[in-house]
């Protein structure tokens, strides 16, 4: 692991070289090698971390009959064409919602517009351009998924595996100011939901290097809790980071993050001594319940063989974390700073992360104009 984030540095360097550096060949071969070598002993050591039980229906009446005015939608595409049930209180119902294909589309083209809006260097009448297309995109996709997210409810989980988990569930009209949350699975969901203290019993705060406001960002956050730390500079390491991860509380980071889609579980966050790849994390200890990645693209996943979708998130997700809130596109540093420490006062004063989440996002849309693609993921804790 020592020997990869040196390539990664290295690689950094390297960047404003021609394709035609002989180093750059050798850099890209050694990473290859060595993320082979990592990959197959850390999935030989680790195996499953996740309960994969299937939930029984009696289950998820009884979880819902807990939390009033909840629904609970499993999204998932067969031969061709995307279904979904919903269930609620007053029972399951499965819903039609169209071809995989167009709804695909446009899930590819939100993400292009988020991207080409994050950019600072896009000039002015593309980035409006961009804006139009994300805004129809929104509005194309809440006409296909609005069977079964239009009705309402107080809260809303979705289950969604694979390229569906890239749909902006959060982002959508209708779902606007309200709680959202995106769960691997219905086990998940069950396990997790309502699982957090009232008051945590560590939080920590953490910047990696290269942010505009990373540092005071973390500074901030900590400041919001009592006896809160903060990890700035050269305390914010990965081994300090394995650590809180692996500990309860509620754990803050804010950093470059970076989605490897050819390679999921080399997805990472960069610290003070490198990169912090999602195939580090072990599960070991008790994890947080909840996890705040202020990044870019590292809610982002990518689809194993066998359907199995990876990214740091999910991963984080494994090993037993509650709940995470990611980005799904490039997240700008100006946005991250102002929306985040709304959500993590709303949170200090007893609200859940999905409610304190949905609120800082739709506060920041109003005055900005601009949405905020950041999602929690896992469970409503």
């Amino acid at each position: 692991l020592t020997e990869l984030r040196q390539l990664v540095a290295e690689n950094r360097n390297l960047q404003g070289r021609p394709a035609s550096d002989p180093g750059r060949d050798r850099l890209l071969a050694d990473s290859r090698r060595l993320q082979h070598e990592i990959l197959a002993r850390s999935w030989h050591e680790q195996g499953r971390l996740a309960d994969d039980r299937a939930a029984r229906s009696a289950e998820v009446r009884r979880a819902l009959s807990d939390h009033p005015g909840a629904v609970l939608v499993d999204v998932v595409e067969h031969r061709g064409e995307v279904l979904g049930v919903r269930a609620d209180a007053s029972g399951l119902r499965l819903r039609r919602l169209g071809d995989a294909a167009p709804l695909r589309e446009h899930v590819h083209r939100v993400h292009a517009d988020l991207e080409v809006l994050a950019n600072p260097l896009v000039p002015r009448d593309l980035r409006a351009a961009a804006a139009r297309s994300l805004t129809e995109g929104l509005e194309a996709l809440q006409r296909t998924l609005g069977a079964v997210v239009d009705e309402g409810g107080a809260e809303l989980v979705v289950v969604a595996g694979g390229w569906l988990g890239l749909v902006p569930w959060a982002m959508l009209p209708a779902r606007c100011g309200l709680p959202t949350v995106v769960a691997p699975s219905v086990r998940h969901w069950l396990t997790h939901a309502g699982g957090a203290p009232r008051r945590p019993e560590r939080v920590t705060a953490a910047a990696g290097p290269g942010l505009v406001h990373g540092e005071d960002e973390a500074r901030r956050v900590a400041g919001l809790w009592p006896a809160a730390s903060a990890l700035v500079g050269e305390q914010a390491t990965v081994g300090r980071m394995v650590e809180l991860l692996g500990s309860p509380g509620i754990v803050h980071l804010a950093a470059h993050g970076r989605h490897e889609p050819d390679n999921p579980l080399f997805s990472s966050v960069r610290l003070a001594d490198g990169p912090l790849f999602a195939h580090e994390l072990d599960g070991g200890g008790s994890p947080p319940h909840l996890v705040v990645l202020s990044s870019c693209e590292v809610g982002r996943t990518s689809v194993r063989a066998g359907g199995e979708a990876l990214g740091m998130a999910s991963v984080l997700l494994r090993t037993g974390v509650g709940a995470v809130v990611a980005a799904t596109a490039p997240l700008p540093d100006d946005t991250a700073i102002r929306v985040m420490t709304r959500a993590h006062q709303l949170l200090r004063d007893g609200e859940p992360i999905a409610p304190a989440l949905a609120r800082a996002t739709a506060e920041d849309l109003a005055v900005t104009g601009q949405h905020v693609p950041l999602q929690v993921f896992g469970a409503p804790v």
